[in-house]
């Protein structure tokens, strides 16, 4: 189905239906990480439910980036995180023709959502929802390295069930009795990794799946670990 330019064992995997946003952030987190390890193996994305480590992982096996039934790291994935975040997206421009090349080609000729969503169906055995995801894991890959698509390849976006606000009691009250808020002369100053990271959080009405805010809290923790190398060696006294 997909050809292996590198020689490389290939899995049986499918097109990636997992959020793009997942893959992109453990790809930063081990770019980010000290060492490289041999392989992805569960203590390498402890952490992530056993549905977001199973996407990933498909994900991976799909672009070559991990071989073999132990799913070790291969040379491309070594290549690939040093090259930093400008080879990256040159890299995933790269993956879109070779992995995606029919539907670029239906892109570049008007194609619609649905004719789309018929190609990951007869290419990948993808159907309905997973279907949508796949597309959705293809759209958000190309608007990562730049390439435009047809304007007819609109997918609705993942719901997102948000839990209910707390009514507090000054609300209650009708505003009266508003807690005092430490004002931003008060607050100590973040390290500016740490003020770069928060910005990317999601708006309050945007969508943040559970993948998504499982691999963006690794990532994070990951950026404490290092910038306060002490404090879990403490926490562990």
């Amino acid at each position: 189905m997909n050809s292996d330019t590198n020689g490389s064992e290939q899995h049986d995997s499918k097109a990636p239906y997992g959020p793009f946003t997942t893959m992109r952030n453990f790809l930063e987190q081990l770019a980010n990480s000290d060492t490289v390890p041999m392989r992805i193996d569960k203590s390498v994305t402890s952490g992530m439910s056993g549905g977001a480590r199973s996407q990933l992982l498909n994900a991976l096996r799909f672009f070559g980036l991990v071989v073999g039934s132990e799913d070790s790291v291969s040379q491309d994935l070594r290549e690939l995180l040093r090259s930093g975040e400008d080879g990256r997206t040159r890299w995933a421009a790269t993956q879109l023709r070779l992995r995606y090349q029919t539907a670029l080609e239906l892109s570049e000729s008007g194609g619609t959502n649905e004719q789309l969503l018929e190609w990951f169906e007869r290419e990948y055995g993808h159907r309905g929802t997973t279907a949508e995801k796949a597309a959705r894991f293809f759209m958000q890959m190309s608007q990562y390295a730049g390439v435009e698509l047809s304007s007819h390849f609109v997918l609705p976006r993942a719901s997102a069930r948000r839990p209910p606000r707390r009514r507090t009691p000054s609300s209650v009250q009708g505003g009266e009795g508003v807690p005092e808020t430490t004002s931003t002369a008060d607050r100590k100053s973040l390290d500016p990794a740490i003020e770069a990271w928060l910005k990317r959080l999601p708006g309050e009405h945007e969508d943040w799946t559970y993948d998504d805010r499982t691999a963006w809290t690794l990532a994070f923790d990951a950026m404490l670990d290092s910038i306060f190398p002490n404090s879990r060696q403490s926490g562990e006294a």
